[in-house]
């Protein structure tokens, strides 16, 4: 099935009947033959097409991906703490002793402006007892345990030491809170928890350059919005990857948005790209 779309001249509604549709009836012309007839320079990452699943066997999904404890703790163990993900803007933290706390599955982490050039990111966690150092994000001269009182510098180094008599075999040195490491691309902080992961510039591989027209670096964050998901991080993020969604949660947007006739550009890296024509916007995800 397809649809036709109507517009009410008296109300300006618009409003969708179905008609059949032969399987090998296209819905419309491709995004890349609207492009083709475009006047404007149209950027080149939206000419790209690429495909890699596109002749591979059916795979079966397994359901128990989006509800299984197991599945989810494999996550948590696989991939939240070996990937790189953003965690906020550098304009968020100006100035140094600026912080945002970045919480992902069982991990918490201090991503902090540690000097004017710097960012580092440290688990949230005292090395004393194991309480959390920080519940929100802020400004600090230091981090400051709030049960027995052990600090650390902005750097991560160990500062302070409550009774240190008592800890005669304590060395600083060994104290250093733990780092993630971190990457800034476009305006955006990233961090790593796995030591021995790639760089942040070779895991984006040709995002940069796929984004070069939007100048990421000048822009600035005008509002924030969240939404608590009660479900698998995969249920929110696919469901909104399919283009198709737009006839039925936003129809108000398709008098000047491509509906249905998306691109869609599935590879077997860790990266994707939705093409949906009408704002002109190109989506790629990790």
């Amino acid at each position: 099935m397809s649809t036709l779309r109507h517009s009410d001249s008296t109300t300006g509604a618009t409003t969708q009947t179905p008609r059949p549709l032969d399987s090998t009836e296209p819905p419309g012309p491709s995004v890349q033959s609207i492009l083709s007839g475009e006047t404007r320079r149209v950027p080149a990452a939206l000419r790209e097409t690429r495909n890699d699943y596109l002749n591979d066997p059916p795979v079966e999904l397994q359901p128990e991906r989006y509800f299984s404890s197991e599945f989810y703790r494999l996550e948590n163990d696989k991939v939240w703490n070996r990937t790189w993900q953003c965690v906020c803007r550098a304009e968020e933290i100006p100035n140094v002793g600026d912080h945002v706390v970045y919480e992902i599955a069982d991990y918490s982490l201090i991503v902090v402006r540690s000097a004017v050039a710097e960012i580092k990111a440290f688990h949230n966690v005292c090395l004393h007892r194991g309480r959390i150092l920080r519940e929100t994000g802020g400004h600090v001269a230091n981090f400051r345990c709030k049960f027995h009182g052990f600090a650390w510098r902005l750097d991560g180094t160990l500062s302070f030491v409550p009774c240190r008599w008592d800890f005669p075999n304590l060395r600083e040195e060994d104290y250093s809170l733990p780092e993630a490491r971190v990457g800034v691309w476009g305006g955006f902080v990233f961090i790593n928890m796995d030591p021995g992961a790639v760089s942040l510039e070779e895991y984006l591989g040709e995002i940069p350059e796929h984004f070069l027209q939007w100048n990421f670096e000048s822009r600035y964050i005008a509002a924030h919005v969240g939404l608590l998901v009660r479900a698998n991080w995969k249920v929110a993020l696919e469901a909104s990857l399919e283009a198709m969604h737009v006839l039925a949660t936003h129809p108000q947007v398709l008098s000047y948005m491509g509906d249905a006739n998306a691109q869609y550009d599935a590879r077997k890296d860790h990266f994707g790209k939705t093409v949906e024509l009408g704002s002109f916007w190109l989506r790629t995800i990790e």
